[in-house]
C-alpha cells in the first residue's frame, strides 16, 4: 500500500511540473509586454505601422480577433501576415485568424497593420481589438486580455505631444480606449464581458487616477464623459479583478499532492 501511494504521489508531480499551465490569460495588443494602451501618430498622408501581438498562449488552436477604427481619421491600406493567418476587411476595419497546424504555446507577432493618417484637423482614433474566438486543443475557451490602442493624426507645425496628452488635453484622452469602446458599443454588455470589464445594469467599475492617487468608484457608463472632463482627474481605466481562474488548476493540484504526502507520511 505505501509503494501504491508513494508511485501516485511522485506521477502527480512529474505532471504538475510538466503541464504547461498558465496562470494568466492570452494577451492580445499593439506591442509587446503591454501596460496599457498603445499609443501611435503620424502627420497627415503620412503611414505608420502597427503590429499585432499573441502573448502567453497555451496549446492555442483557434484565434479569431477583430480590429476597428474610425475610417474617417486613418485608412487601413495594407496588412502584412507576419504568421500563418487569414483575414477579411470589414465596413470599419478588419478580421484576422489564427488556425496553427499543430495547437501553439509561447508568444509571436501576427500581422503589421499599415495605417495612413488622413484627417487634416488632427484628431485621433481608438484602435479596439476584440476577441471573436480563442480556443484551446481541447476545444475549451481560453480566457484572455486586450489592450486597445490610441492612433493620433499630427498636424504641420504642432509641438509633439507625449503619453496620455497626445489628445491634446481633450476629455478622450482621459478615457481608456475600453471605455470608450463601451460607450459606443450597440451592445454594452456583450463589449464589457469581450473586454473584461465589470459592467452591471448600465454602471462600470472604474479606477480614477488623480493627482492624490487612485479611487475605485462605479458609475454610469453614459456620465463617463462629463466624469472626463473634471479637471482634477488625470486618467478614467477599467478597474480589473484579480483572475483567479488561472490558478484553479494549480491549487487543485497542490491540495491533491499535499494530502497523498501526509497520508504516506502517517503510514511510514
Amino acid at each position: 500500500m505505501e509503494g501504491v501511494i508513494m508511485k501516485i504521489w511522485l506521477i502527480l508531480m512529474i505532471l504538475f511540473l510538466a503541464s504547461p499551465v498558465s496562470a494568466e490569460p492570452i494577451t492580445i495588443s499593439f506591442e509587446e509586454n503591454p501596460l496599457g494602451e498603445s499609443y501611435f501618430s503620424a502627420y497627415v498622408n503620412e503611414t505608420k505601422e502597427v503590429p499585432v501581438y499573441v502573448e502567453n498562449a497555451v496549446n492555442l488552436s483557434i484565434l479569431e480577433i477583430k480590429v476597428a477604427f474610425d475610417g474617417e481619421i486613418i485608412d487601413l491600406e495594407n496588412v502584412r501576415k507576419e504568421a500563418n493567418i487569414n483575414y477579411n476587411w470589414t465596413s470599419n476595419g478588419i478580421e484576422i485568424s489564427f488556425n496553427p497546424d499543430e495547437p501553439y504555446t509561447g508568444s509571436l507577432l501576427l500581422a503589421t497593420l499599415v495605417f495612413r493618417a488622413k484627417d487634416p484637423l488632427g484628431q485621433s482614433t481608438a484602435i479596439f481589438l476584440e476577441v471573436s474566438k480563442a480556443i484551446d486543443n481541447l476545444s475549451d475557451e481560453i480566457s484572455y486580455q486586450t489592450f486597445n490602442g490610441i492612433f493620433d493624426v499630427k498636424i504641420p507645425d504642432e509641438t509633439e505631444r507625449e503619453g496620455s496628452d497626445s489628445l491634446g488635453g481633450d476629455s478622450k484622452s482621459k478615457l481608456d480606449s475600453s471605455l470608450e469602446g463601451l460607450m459606443q458599443a450597440d451592445d454594452r454588455e456583450q463589449y464589457a464581458e469581450e473586454n473584461n470589464l465589470n459592467f452591471t445594469d448600465g454602471k462600470v467599475k472604474v479606477d480614477i487616477i488623480t493627482d492624490k492617487g487612485k479611487e475605485e468608484r462605479i458609475v454610469s457608463v453614459d456620465d463617463l464623459k462629463n466624469l472626463a472632463n473634471d479637471s482634477s482627474i488625470k486618467k478614467i481605466e477599467p478597474h480589473r479583478e484579480f483572475n483567479w481562474k488561472g490558478y484553479l488548476i494549480p491549487i487543485i493540484l497542490f491540495i491533491i499532492i499535499l494530502g497523498l504526502a501526509l497520508i504516506y507520511r502517517g503510514l511510514r
